[in-house]
């Protein structure tokens, strides 16, 4: 049986796709925001570099250091995870646009 959509079916799928597209652009900003936060708590916490340009072993040491540390790798991660998995997709919807 050779079924063929019709316009209405056609413009409803092409809908869904769009609007699914949208949502994992935001979602991938929203981990990107995330992940640019945690970055910047965690550079804020280090203001201090060694001669190389290197996080001192104090700060390191320090449990606020190693909470934010946390947090920007698991912000990382999830924004790694995600792109593994969609970013192929992504940038081919981008580009036919």
């Amino acid at each position: 049986m050779n079924y063929q959509l019709t316009t209405q079916e056609t413009q409803n799928a092409q809908e869904r796709y769009h609007n699914t597209m949208r949502d994992l652009i935001a979602r991938q900003w929203n981990l990107e925001a995330a992940r640019d936060k945690a970055s910047f708590e965690l550079k804020d916490l280090a203001k201090e570099r060694g001669r190389m340009g290197l996080t001192p072993d104090a700060v390191k040491a320090s449990a606020e250091w190693r909470v934010k540390r946390e947090a920007f790798q698991r912000a990382h991660g999830a924004l790694r995870a995600f792109n593994a998995k969609y970013a192929k997709a992504i940038n081919d919807y981008l580009r036919a646009l």
